[in-house]
């Protein structure tokens, strides 16, 4: 697992270029995924779109997390699965049929 997490780090400086600050929010995003499954078997090669929704019921519940909050992690770990990808660790994202929760519009 770390030697996908210095991969996926390196990926994010050097190919997409993205700052310091947002890779650790990304790492972070990752590293509540892997808690989450308590560094089972599963994490992060057997994850299936079955288990995501109990993980969303997880981030609203446990990490109290609001809607707009939910989507900034998902956005970290579809990033981590998108590595997987690219990496040919993976036929498919199981984060790719998952959309984001819906973002309350503000009147201007």
């Amino acid at each position: 697992m770390d030697n996908l997490l210095v991969g996926f780090k390196n990926f994010m400086r050097i190919d997409k270029g993205l700052s310091e600050n947002t890779i650790e929010a990304y790492l972070d995003d990752v590293s509540v995924l892997s808690n989450y499954f308590n560094d089972s078997e599963k994490f992060p090669l057997k994850v299936t779109v079955e288990d995501i929704p109990d993980f969303l019921r997880y981030l609203s519940e446990t990490e109290n997390l609001n809607e707009s909050s939910q989507a900034r992690r998902l956005s970290g770990i579809r990033a981590f699965y998108k590595y997987l990808l690219y990496e040919d660790l993976l036929p498919h994202s199981p984060f790719d049929l998952i959309e984001s929760p819906k973002l309350a519009r503000k009147l201007p």
